[in-house]
């Protein structure tokens, strides 16, 4: 992954936690809203879990 890639999966992440904060903000929660913060949160988790492997490759790159 270049780090190009990297800054559009920071650029996600970002923009998935940026979406979370207005659900916060609504009263009334249905169950189409539960079902989109379920998928965000998901999104979210795969996409950490991709940046924290760019991240250990490039420590292990830089050890070398």
């Amino acid at each position: 992954m270049s780090p190009n890639e990297n800054q559009n999966l920071h650029s996600r992440i970002m923009a998935i936690v940026l979406s979370l904060g207005n659900y916060d903000r609504l009263e009334e929660w249905n169950e189409e809203t539960r079902d989109d913060v379920r998928e965000m949160l998901s999104d979210l988790e795969y996409y950490t879990k991709c940046e924290q492997n760019y991240y250990e490759k490039y420590r292990e790159v830089r050890q070398k």
